[in-house]
């Protein structure tokens, strides 16, 4: 139908990196023509990744609960059971993958991960979401294996990322072209989770490189914020700092001001710490004066 056609357009379009700002007014005027058609099950699930949208464009007061004036994933919740809307719960459940991996609370994306991503290989088979899913599942997954101080949690993380990497692998090798930039950024956090820094940033760069040929601004983005977090644990804050610069750059210019306002606040931290530690930092036009500390 014309209006399950217009729910794939936007949530190709929303996955591939089309800015946010272009996306959010494209759905306030198409958003009458969705009522005319009177499908309030296709409706909910075009508003989630709306509401989504304007979550990351800072324009929502919850940053990572689906809950604004488009959605409200309380209400929602409440009469899900009720109305056994298990399809749309799954969508919403999905989209704190995406949450959470774009805002970096990466827990609140692994734990939607662990609950519910078997149930998306069942329902959303042979769907170009799948590898998004997959990727994004596997990030949060070891970022949070690598940050939570419960280690029976940080293994069952492991073990889940480990389990969509493999995932990807597999598609991949099958000839799915959505899967290798997604299969070599969770080879590159496989391996700093392992401290195997070198191969982990020849990974990342590769990932930068295929996804600014591809045009995904979105992965770009994530990858750089992730090289950088690499670089920090390697020590290297002051080429961290550049590499936190640049994802900033390509969020701001995805239209995400959430994830902006986030890393800028995160890049001072940096900063700080670069400084701290005598290195001259310059990053978005802040120079520091501290000079470089030999070796």
């Amino acid at each position: 139908s014309a209006i399950r056609a217009l729910m794939y357009y936007w949530q190709t379009r929303f996955y591939i990196g089309v800015p946010l700002p272009q996306l959010d007014e494209e759905m306030l005027k198409y958003s009458k023509v969705m009522e005319d058609f009177r499908r309030a099950d296709t409706r909910s699930i075009i508003n989630v990744t709306w509401q989504s949208i304007r979550n990351l464009r800072g324009l929502s007061d919850n940053d990572i609960k689906l809950k604004g004036d488009i959605f409200d994933e309380d209400a929602f919740f409440r009469n899900a059971a009720e109305e056994n809307d298990n399809f749309v719960s799954l969508v919403v459940m999905s989209c704190r993958q995406t949450q959470g991996v774009f805002l970096g609370e990466y827990e609140y994306g692994a734990a939607a991960s662990v609950k519910i991503f078997d149930e998306e290989l069942k329902v959303f088979g042979g769907w170009f979401f799948l590898p998004l899913a997959a990727c994004y599942s596997g990030v949060c997954c070891y970022a949070t294996s690598h940050s939570t101080s419960n280690k029976a949690h940080a293994k069952r993380y492991r073990k889940f990322a480990d389990k969509c990497r493999k995932q990807l692998h597999v598609w991949a090798d099958k000839g799915n072209p959505n899967c290798d930039h997604r299969l070599a950024l969770l080879e590159a956090e496989h391996k700093m989770l392992r401290s195997k820094y070198d191969f982990a940033l020849f990974k990342f760069r590769s990932v930068i490189e295929m996804t600014d040929k591809l045009g995904c601004i979105h992965e770009q983005a994530l990858a750089n914020e992730r090289l950088s977090e690499c670089l920090v644990r390697m020590g290297k804050r002051d080429v961290a700092l550049l590499a936190m610069a640049e994802a900033i750059r390509l969020y701001e210019e995805w239209g995400a001001m959430k994830k902006v306002e986030k890393l800028r606040l995160a890049c001072e931290k940096m900063r700080q710490g670069a400084r701290a530690d005598g290195v001259a930092v310059s990053v978005g036009g802040d120079t520091g004066t501290v000079p470089f500390a030999a070796g």
